[in-house]
C-alpha cells in the first residue's frame, strides 16, 4: 500500500530540508580561518631560486665529459713557455694515452686518432660547458616549495618551522615539563647544544624524556 502525503506535509518537509542546508552553509561560512602573511621563503613572489644541482640563472653544468675549468686540477707550467702566462694545464687520459689539455680548450673533448689526440667540440653543450637546467627549464627559479606559488602562508608558520619544511626541527620533552623545539647542532658525550628559534640551549641527554619530529 502506497503512502500518500498531503501538499502541506510535502511543503513542510521541503522547508525543513532548506533550513538544514542553510544552517550547514552558515556554519561553514563562519568557521574560523587562520590569518595569513607574506611568504617568508620567497618574499611573496611565489618563486624561489632553482635548487637544481649547479644551476645558475637557469643553466647547469654539461653532463658530458667535456673539458671544464670547474673540474679537475689545473696547474701552470711556465717551463712550457706558452704564449699566455695565465694558461693552466690539466693531465688527462685519452684511450690509454696520457696528455695535457689547455685551459683555453673548455667545452671540447678528445679522441685518439692517427697516433695523436684530436680535439672535438662537445655536441651536448656546443662548447659552452653549460646546458639548460632540467629542474627549472632554464628559468632559474621554480614555484616556491613553501607557499606553493600562492605568495602567502598561515600566520603561525615561520622560517624556523612549518609543515612543508624538508628538515623540520625536533620537539624535545624534558623532565622538568618543558618542551623545546629545535635542531641538534653539536653533541659531546652526554652534552647537547640545541638551536631553538630564540637561541641556543645546552642540555644533558639525561634531561630529555622523548624526542619527536
Amino acid at each position: 500500500m502506497k503512502t500518500k502525503f498531503s501538499p502541506a506535509t510535502l511543503l513542510a518537509a521541503l522547508i525543513a530540508v532548506g533550513s538544514f542546508a542553510a544552517s550547514a552553509s552558515n556554519a561553514q561560512t563562519h568557521s574560523p580561518v587562520e590569518k595569513t602573511k607574506p611568504c617568508f621563503q620567497c618574499n611573496a613572489t611565489g618563486e624561489m631560486k632553482c635548487p637544481g644541482a649547479g644551476c645558475k640563472d637557469g643553466q647547469a653544468d654539461c653532463p658530458a665529459p667535456c673539458i671544464k675549468l670547474r673540474t679537475g686540477v689545473w696547474k701552470k707550467h711556465p717551463e712550457l713557455n706558452r704564449p699566455d702566462p695565465s694558461e693552466t694545464m690539466q693531465d688527462t687520459t685519452v684511450s690509454g694515452h696520457r696528455i695535457q689539455v689547455s685551459s683555453h680548450h673548455e667545452g671540447v673533448y678528445y679522441v685518439w686518432a692517427n697516433g695523436a689526440a684530436e680535439m672535438k667540440t662537445c655536441p651536448t653543450c656546443n662548447g659552452t660547458t653549460r646546458v639548460q637546467c632540467k629542474t627549472c627549464a632554464g628559468k632559474g627559479t621554480v614555484k616556491c616549495e613553501i607557499c606553493e606559488g600562492k605568495k602567502i602562508v598561515p600566520e603561525s608558520w615561520t622560517a624556523f618551522d612549518c609543515p612543508r619544511m624538508r628538515n623540520r626541527p625536533t620537539r624535545y620533552k624534558l623532565k622538568d615539563g618543558r618542551e623545546l623545539l629545535g635542531r641538534k647542532i653539536s653533541a659531546i658525550g652526554s652534552s647537547l647544544r640545541i638551536r631553538t628559534e630564540a637561541g641556543d640551549v645546552n642540555l644533558d641527554t639525561a634531561d630529555i624524556v622523548s624526542e619527536e619530529k
